[in-house]
């Protein structure tokens, strides 16, 4: 569990959806396999952090700069790491508010594989549409285009909803560069994967971690290092071009679920 989160976490196919899926499929019936998820989620972020801590630090001292004086504007202007901490945070804000608002609802998508399957079409159509798009070099993301994204961000919540996938091709629908898009996509995981731990590691209990901290720490070390792994690799899927050829691997997965999975 903790190599398909590693692996499918960067890559636009849903890592949710296929931990629904290959649960379903191992009839894994555990009630709290949900805290499982969260810390191999956990592992995926510390890959996150480990290769995008240049931009990390970028951004947070591009803040610290721009303190003295309050020179956030001249810095936004500049379109530099300011300006890309403040469309992730900007960006983020969708997805926090359904993840509080709508926990119920999204508790039970993870228990309906159906559900799962028919939302791979989705991304895997989303993915296909992004042949079409026209990236320009100089093209700088502003509020609406966050916002939108973070709308993306949002509705990827729900498992078969890729949030590499949706977030990465609404920046790319926007004329983003790839190699930007995959970037700002990247980091909006970070506070997405950050909250929604957050937020759910207080319905699980630390007696579950004290019992089976073995397993629950071999499923975190392989997500991370995988997840590592594949982040280097997606950046260079995206320099080719490649992007939209993940959406005949999502479809395939979509109908393989929606005919062969009760």
């Amino acid at each position: 569990m903790g190599f398909i989160q590693g692996l499918t976490e960067f890559l636009p196919v849903s890592s949710s959806g296929h931990l629904v899926l290959v649960q379903h499929l191992l009839h894994v019936q555990d009630p709290e396999i949900l805290s499982f998820d969260i810390f191999v989620h956990l592992g995926t972020l510390i890959s996150l952090v480990a290769v995008l801590w240049k931009d990390i630090r970028d951004i947070l001292l591009g803040i610290w700069q721009s303190v003295p004086g309050f020179r956030f504007a001249e810095a936004y202007r500049a379109d530099g790491p300011l300006r890309t901490g403040f469309i992730v945070c900007v960006g983020s804000i969708p997805a926090g508010i359904v993840g509080v608002l709508f926990r119920r609802q999204i508790m039970g998508a993870f228990t309906d594989p159906k559900l799962v399957a028919m939302n791979f079409a989705i991304t895997g159509l989303l993915l296909w549409l992004t042949r079409f798009s026209r990236p320009k070099p100089d093209r700088a993301m502003g509020i609406p285009g966050a916002l939108l994204v973070g709308l993306g961000e949002a509705c990827s919540i729900f498992p078969g909803i890729s949030r590499t996938g949706i977030t990465t091709s609404i920046a790319l629908y926007l004329r983003t560069t790839p190699d930007r898009a995959a970037r700002l996509s990247f980091l909006m995981a970070i506070p997405a994967i950050a909250g929604g731990a957050i937020l759910e590691l207080q319905y699980t209990l630390l007696e579950r971690l004290r019992t089976e901290f073995i397993p629950i720490a071999a499923g975190t070390f392989v997500a991370a290092l995988t997840g590592y792994l594949v982040i280097t690799w997606m950046f260079k899927i995206m320099k080719k071009g490649k992007f939209s050829l993940f959406s005949f691997y999502c479809l395939a997965v979509s109908l393989f679920g929606i005919l062969f999975i009760s």
